[in-house]
């Protein structure tokens, strides 16, 4: 990802801010637009909504054109090829597409765990009653897919041989249970996670032998969050 990426960390961070809360003076600098995507209609993509809406974005400089795309597939297709500028998206999608030579790095996160539910037909109680079952996803390769698959596992299932994994496009009732857990793992400062970023990893490595060796170090890069953590910015955002 170019350097220039970098500046726009401030997405992270000020979007958290409480609309009516003073924020930094803005830099006499001319406007600055900018292209973001959020990855998903949900709860979790708050974010940059709510710092368009807030004027939050317009205090610091940017003018930034909001865009909302059907999955990370396709928002971190619209990175690479340069047509958005940064994006709001899972961390294993962008491991999975730095694993396969992209070259995209995490900045920050909002959300440092799954925020997601499994949810079973009504006659099914326990978890060895999913064996020989089909479980639907949003799309393959997003955080929806990794959390399907992180599930099963933690419950002793073998994904695609004991559970079946098929995508379905009933996107209300996929995100249904993303929303309802959403503030509870809201981080106020948005560090990457190493233990977060293991278990992406360690899933990855099932279909991908590469992210066996790799270090998660390699996929983040949290100076610019620390820097604005200890210069006292975050905790502005708050009061």
């Amino acid at each position: 990802m170019k350097r220039r990426f970098l500046f726009f960390l401030i997405l992270f961070l000020i979007g958290l801010a409480h609309p009516s809360q003073p924020v930094f003076a803005a830099d006499s600098k001319p406007t600055r637009k900018v292209r973001m995507a959020f990855t998903s209609l949900s709860g979790s993509m708050i974010t940059p909504w709510m710092a368009r809406e807030a004027g939050i974005f317009a205090k610091h400089g940017l003018e930034v054109e909001v865009i909302a795309t059907p999955s990370g597939v396709e928002g971190m297709n619209a990175l690479i090829a340069g047509e958005v500028h940064f994006l709001q998206i899972a961390g294993g999608t962008t491991v999975s597409a730095a694993l396969s030579g992209a070259d995209v790095i995490i900045l920050g996160t909002t959300i440092d765990t799954f925020v997601q539910n499994l949810m079973v037909r009504p006659e099914i109680e326990k978890p060895e009653q999913l064996k020989g079952k089909a479980l639907g996803i949003s799309r393959f390769g997003t955080s929806i897919d990794t959390g399907a698959r992180v599930a099963l596992r933690h419950f002793g299932l073998v994904p695609e041989k004991d559970v079946a994994i098929v995508r379905t496009t009933d996107s209300e009732m996929l995100s249904e249970a993303y929303d309802i857990y959403v503030q509870k793992h809201l981080l106020k400062v948005p560090l990457p996670s190493i233990d977060a970023l293991k278990t992406v990893l360690e899933e990855l490595a099932v279909r991908n032998p590469k992210a066996k060796e790799v270090d998660p170090r390699k996929f983040f890069d949290d100076s610019f969050v620390r820097q604005m953590q200890s210069s006292g910015f975050i905790d502005a955002l708050y009061r």
